[in-house]
């Protein structure tokens, strides 16, 4: 039996483990955060930009979208302009993924859908994973699916981890993004709760937010999630992704969330296949930046440039 095995082989197990894990990730996140401001103070740069910009899940999910609307997203996204590269990955709701992998399958961008009663969580297990499956027979390549947060408030853990688990397994070997819509938590031990939790069942990454809540990702709540992911490669040997997303549009946030990622995981963690940032007008904001360190004649610290951003 894997040490995972034996950590979710009963509730009182998981909880045991779940009661340790908490606190050493808590305090894991907290020493990374005290680094953020001096980051911001160092001085900006079009590849870093462009890092940024390579993780981004170019997102779209209004009601009101349509093939016209996706079609033009996925364009945008192989091809954003300027020299800047392609994104990760675009994420539309399910009945337009099909739209968006005509256009993109054959390139490295992935087509991501939102699936498995998005965005409460909520319904019979069997109808949440036939949305899954749904999903990538009409070409999603990722799934980013949620989690009933009354389980986790409650700290019905062994439960929580049954249902990640199944949607893994309906998720088979494709990135499987589990969203734990951490305003909506308790507190801060229920969201690193949550997150290993997550871990354990199987997701590719753990991510903040649907986009549809009133608090979407904070610096709090990425680190959390970055310091649970680091536990987890110490447990397991694997690197799994974090996936920043809910509200992030302004520089500042972007090179934050990368800056706690690289931090809390390794450098070498910030990259799509650890680091996911889910934004919809995001890519603007980078462009943007982008253009003005090209054009600046002396170098600009993150600060400044968020600033000359926000004022353009």
């Amino acid at each position: 039996m894997s040490s995972i095995e034996q950590i979710t082989s009963s509730s009182s197990d998981l909880n045991a483990f779940l009661d340790q894990a908490a606190p050493a990730t808590l305090a894991y996140a907290q020493q990374a955060q005290q680094t953020l401001q001096a980051h911001l103070g160092e001085h900006a740069s079009v590849e870093a930009i462009d890092q940024i910009i390579a993780c981004l899940d170019l997102t779209s999910l209004n009601p009101t979208d349509t093939t016209d609307t996706v079609s033009a997203l996925a364009e945008r996204a192989k091809n954003p302009g300027d020299g800047a590269p392609p994104v990760a990955a675009v994420c539309v709701w399910p009945d337009l993924a099909t739209c968006a992998h005509r256009i993109l399958g054959s390139t490295s961008v992935k087509v991501a859908t939102v699936a498995g009663a998005f965005p409460h969580g909520r319904g019979h297990q069997h109808a949440r994973n036939a949305g899954i499956t749904s999903a990538l027979t009409q070409g999603a390549d990722e799934i980013d699916t949620v989690i009933n947060r009354a389980d986790a408030n409650q700290g019905h853990w062994h439960k929580l981890h049954s249902d990640i688990h199944s949607h893994k397994h309906a998720t088979g070997t494709r990135a499987l993004k589990v969203i734990l819509e951490t305003g909506e938590l308790t507190d801060a031990t229920t969201i690193a709760k949550a997150a290993w939790t997550a871990l354990l069942a199987g997701a590719t990454y753990v991510k903040t937010s649907t986009g549809k809540s009133t608090i979407g990702a904070t610096d709090d709540s990425v680190a959390i999630l970055a310091a649970a992911v680091s536990g987890y490669q110490a447990l397991t040997g694997n690197l799994r992704g974090v996936k920043p997303s809910g509200g992030v549009r302004t520089l500042a946030q972007a090179v934050g969330y990368t800056h706690l990622v690289s931090a809390l995981m390794g450098s070498s963690a910030a990259h799509p296949d650890h680091l996911r940032i889910g934004a919809s007008t995001l890519l603007d904001t980078l462009l943007e930046a982008r253009k003005i360190v090209n054009q600046s004649s002396e170098p600009l610290t993150w600060t400044q440039l968020d600033a000359n951003v926000a004022a353009s």
